[in-house]
């Protein structure tokens, strides 16, 4: 009778761990068949791209290093410590989506890829220079320095980063694409942006890494999921501003023109597909989501079709390269631990950042309907949330 006394607890612990074990199964089983798939859809995008691209042409673009960079012996070892090389899951990820017979060894590439070569400097200079913003004379963006953008909230607890929203005597007007504030795309690049650079920007050793509401943290400052955007074209900008006219009245005549100048040139656009090739790092801090296109109108040619639209517009533009696609995701303001003096681990948290990213990142599209014509009231508003005015002006193809 003592046996089976204590046989019902030995036989309830036996079914337990019967449980425990068919649950341990189960989640092991669902994730090997989860990367199973992922694998073979990565595998038969590779075999389409090997079939394109026998020679590893295409994939040379997107790794682009010009004649006389150095490394022009592409072994292996080589390779692996190049910032710029894509994973075998970025291949197949960007071949699946990318128009791959666009890619061309010609003298003028196309559009194409002209952004994936930009891209792949892009994706050396940090490494190259390591982040220079913690070097008070270095700009950190569109010729402001970072204490002219942010400043350190001494009165929270351990400190956190504010922007300082400085408010312009004559607006900014901008034509920017947003990407959409409920799409899949913006929810996954905020997640990832911050689970990558809580675990390579920690602001402090062993301490606990908060972000408020406002994205407000120790050491990076992450953009508003809702307000990513691409930075297009403008008609003023802080560093040559253009008023729109002398009073009220003369000023909403001019604005209006503007608009129907920016609604006319979306008439004639196409809606833009859009895909993240990768994310870098710049040597002053910012991180950015660099993309290409899928269809629908390429930006050089709307950026070249607003220029003509907007002749008053100031002839240096903001955005310089008139191939690239990209939208900032966070700016990294204080170095990993709070540590300044290793410049060579600063360098390698920012590389480490931009190739995490990438893996994650790297083929997330998105559908862009629609352009915004915006003003915006206090100095890089839309990044900093600060006042702006937007109007809707959507792409319409006709």
């Amino acid at each position: 009778m003592r046996r089976a006394h204590h046989s019902a607890p030995r036989r309830r612990r036996s079914a337990l761990t019967r449980l425990a074990v068919i649950a341990c199964a189960v989640v092991v089983f669902g994730t090997i068949a989860r990367t199973t798939k992922q694998t073979r859809a990565d595998a038969a995008a590779l075999k389409r791209l090997d079939e394109l691209d026998p020679h590893g042409f295409l994939r040379e673009q997107w790794e682009f290093k010009p004649k006389g960079a150095g490394d022009g012996n592409r072994d292996d070892a080589t390779r692996s410590s190049d910032a710029a090389v894509l994973s075998p899951h970025c291949e197949a990820s960007l071949a699946a989506h990318l128009p791959l017979d666009e890619f061309s060894l010609s003298k003028t590439p196309h559009d194409t890829v002209a952004r994936s070569r930009l891209y792949s400097a892009f994706a050396r200079s940090v490494r190259r220079d390591g982040l220079t913003l913690f070097d008070p004379e270095n700009a950190a963006t569109q010729g402001l320095a970072q204490g002219s953008l942010f400043r350190k909230e001494t009165s929270t607890h351990g400190g956190v980063f504010v922007p300082i929203l400085t408010r312009l005597d004559t607006p900014v007007r901008a034509i920017v694409v947003p990407l959409p504030a409920a799409s899949n795309a913006a929810n996954t690049i905020y997640a990832n942006t911050k689970r990558v650079l809580e675990k390579y920007f920690p602001s402090e050793k062993g301490g606990v890494y908060d972000f408020s509401t406002e994205n407000h943290a120790r050491s990076v400052w992450l953009q508003d999921p809702t307000l990513y955007h691409f930075s297009t074209f403008h008609a003023s900008h802080h560093l040559a501003p253009i008023p729109l006219g002398g009073d009220e009245g003369e000023a909403d005549v001019a604005r209006e023109v503007e608009l129907n100048a920016v609604r006319a040139v979306a008439r004639h656009s196409c809606p833009i597909d859009a895909v993240i090739e990768r994310v870098v790092v710049t040597p002053s801090g910012v991180v950015m989501a660099l993309w290409n296109i899928e269809a629908g109108v390429e930006p050089r040619v709307f950026r070249d079709d607003l220029a003509r639209a907007l002749p008053n517009a100031p002839a240096k533009q903001i955005v310089k390269e008139k191939v690239i696609w990209h939208s900032t995701v966070a700016r990294v303001l204080a170095p990993p631990n709070g540590d300044a003096s290793t410049a060579e681990g600063n360098a390698a948290a920012a590389t480490n950042t931009q190739r995490a990213l990438t893996e994650a990142l790297c083929g997330v599209k998105a559908s862009l309907p629609v352009a915004w014509f915006v003003e915006e009231f206090d100095v890089l508003a839309l990044a900093l949330g600060g006042r702006f005015d937007k109007h809707d002006v959507p792409f319409q193809c006709q």
